[in-house]
């Protein structure tokens, strides 16, 4: 009997297709509402706390080339050898100096709702068909090996 829950349990795991992401859980509660939850989180972080972008600027850089000079002792002539340089372009890139604290905000939000937020795989496979089947009431955390990627309804860059 040990076997057969054991080859279940692997295979159940073997459907698990990626690294553990974060998704909102709680016991007894639907899709929609685990949604509806989240987004509200959402909505009232950007209003309390707003975006702030900032662009970093990294200006190019030029790395001038060498020359490399030798004599020859036997013939008494002096060879240089020329290394040209490098230029390393400029970048930019602009980020949200805010989203780190209202991704704190949404979690905060989402237990005071009576939600946690938990990290499981992505399900793929057979045990993707078993985790949709169930997933209108959604199970205890526990018993969670994997939940589909529209499950992930928090921010994806979520720490």
């Amino acid at each position: 009997m040990k076997r057969v829950v054991a080859v279940g349990a692997l295979a159940l795991l073997a459907g698990c297709v990626s690294a553990p992401v974060p998704v909102v859980h709680k016991t007894g509660s639907s899709f929609a509402e685990r949604q509806a939850v989240a987004d509200q989180c959402r909505i009232e972080s950007l209003a309390k706390i707003p975006q702030a972008m900032v662009t970093e600027y990294r200006p190019p850089e030029y790395s001038p080339g060498f020359t490399e000079c030798r004599h020859d002792p036997v013939s008494g002539r002096r060879y240089c050898r020329e290394t040209g340089g490098f230029f390393y372009p400029g970048s930019s890139r602009t980020r949200d100096v805010n989203a780190e604290l209202r991704e704190r905000y949404i979690g905060s939000c989402l237990r005071r709702s009576g939600f946690d937020v938990i990290a499981k795989p992505i399900c793929g496979g057979d045990a993707k068909t078993a985790y949709l089947a169930g997933r209108d009431t959604q199970a205890p955390a526990a018993s969670l090996a994997c939940v589909t990627d529209d499950e992930r309804i928090i921010p994806r860059g979520w720490r």
